[in-house]
């Protein structure tokens, strides 16, 4: 999804080696902000605003403390 999210010009520089263009464009740059400022927000709320440790964080339901864990339900077969 973030490589379709660039405009097909910037990868006509990078196929031509003009690299250096590449890292200016201002869309890279917002591009690759926006990406870093997502992944330290979400590191954020995991480590420090539900009480996880690092690289522990699986969001599973048994391992949130707010959801409590409820039993699958019983299924009936029809009687005939």
């Amino acid at each position: 999804m973030l490589a379709g999210s660039l405009p097909f010009m910037i990868y006509y520089l990078l196929y031509t080696r003009r690299r250096s263009t590449f890292l200016r464009d201002s869309q890279v740059r917002l591009l690759g902000l926006l990406v870093l400022l997502g992944t330290a927000s979400i590191y954020l709320d995991l480590t420090y605003l539900s009480g996880e440790e690092p690289l522990t964080a699986s969001g599973t339901p048994s391992s949130c403390p707010s959801r409590p864990s409820r039993p699958p339900a019983s299924r009936t077969s029809p009687s005939s």
